[in-house]
This record gives structure tokens, sequence and C-alpha cells, in this order.
């Protein structure tokens, strides 16, 4: 019988490949900055991380959207990701739940703090909604058609997905 011999070599044939595998050597590249390898003028500064659902707008900055404290909350973001006035009038957000489809009034986001929007009324955890936000510049009438529309699913962490 043959076939045990030849399963025999198999398996050593397997077993015997880590022994011929050859590590690769360490790439080099920039060192990290807290190494002693590190130039004195390579600190480059970290990109910031914005907190909720990104959306990059076509003037290149950027608006962060979140459910938060039993409210939706929209950040602005200059195009270096950082913190900036809003640059519209008012923003309104109609939103539903994907798994019951009902239908929410319509939120409008006004009372700016800092660099944020945010909703006046209560809007029940957990954010799992699906929603369309519309923005509208500043001075426009109550008729007037948004400047900015942008439709996206929030995940029940208030961020989106």
């Amino acid at each position: 019988m043959k076939l045990p011999i030849l399963n025999m070599r198999i398996w050593v044939l397997i077993l015997s490949l880590p022994l011929f595998a050859v590590a690769a050597p360490p790439k080099k590249g920039p060192a990290p900055s807290g190494s002693p390898d590190a130039s004195p003028g390579a600190t480059a500064e970290a990109e910031p991380k914005l907190k909720g659902y990104v959306i990059k707008r076509p003037n290149g900055s950027f608006l962060t959207f979140r459910g938060e404290d039993a409210s939706f909350k929209l950040g602005f973001y200059d195009k270096k990701k950082k913190p900036m006035d809003p640059d519209v009038g008012r923003a309104l957000v109609r939103y539903e739940s994907p798994n019951y489809r009902v239908r929410h009034p319509v939120v409008v986001l006004s009372n700016a703090t800092g660099n944020e929007l945010a909703s006046p009324q209560t809007v029940k955890p957990p954010y799992a909604y699906k929603v369309i936000l519309s923005l509208f510049p500043p001075g426009a009438a109550d008729g007037s058609e948004p400047t900015e529309i942008y439709t996206f699913t929030l995940n029940a962490s208030g961020e989106g997905s």
C-alpha cells in the first residue's frame, strides 16, 4: 500500500514548510515620533478624528451628524477638520426608523452653540434612523429650496454607517 507512505510524505512536507520560511526584512519608513530614530523636524500633525457621521461637502469642508443627549447635533469643520462657525442659516432633518418604517416629524436644527446646530426637539435613542438632511443658506425664506441635501443611515450608537 503506497497510500500511507504518500500521506506521510505530504505531512512531512507540510510540517517542514515553516522551517524553510524566510523572514522578510523590516521595511524602512518614517520613524514614530516618540522613537530615538525620529528626526526633530518630522513631527507631523495628526489628523483629528471627527465624532459622528462625517459628510464631505462640495466646498471641501466637513459636516458631522450624530445623535447625542436626546437630540441631533450637526457640527461644522473646515478643510483641515478644525471647528468653524456654521455657514448655513438652518437645517431640516427628516428621519425614519428602518425597522418600523415610521416617519418622524421634521426637526429644525438651530440655536447654534459654537460650531454646532442642535435639534430643540427630543429624539429618542437608539439613534438607528434613515436621515435626510437639508441645509439652507442664511436668510433663506421658509419656502426656499435647500442648497445641500444628504441622505444616510445612523447606527444604534448615534454615528453613521
